[in-house]
């Protein structure tokens, strides 16, 4: 997790970094940065991919792995969560 932040409506935002692609060597391990949102009782409701990056160029400062356009919130159907 890289980023948590609560919106006034009690929904949460989660950033996390996951590993999507394992390499040999890791440092070609490509990992991918999502965005997803909880509802209040921690059930997801959406998430989008924010970038994609192989794990040795972490920063932006290369132009050829610069920030990607985040793609859009992508809902996810009732019947995939789980009720608690």
């Amino acid at each position: 997790m890289t980023a948590l932040e609560r919106s006034d409506e009690g929904t949460w935002k989660i950033t996390v970094e996951l590993l999507e692609l394992p390499s040999m060597p890791k440092t070609l391990d490509v990992i991918g940065s999502y965005e997803t949102e909880l509802d209040e009782k921690g059930r997801l409701l959406g998430y989008r991919r924010l970038r994609r990056y192989p794990r040795n160029r972490r920063g932006t400062e290369d132009p050829l792995h610069a920030e990607q356009e985040p793609v859009e919130m992508r809902e996810v159907p009732r019947s995939v969560t789980r009720s608690t």
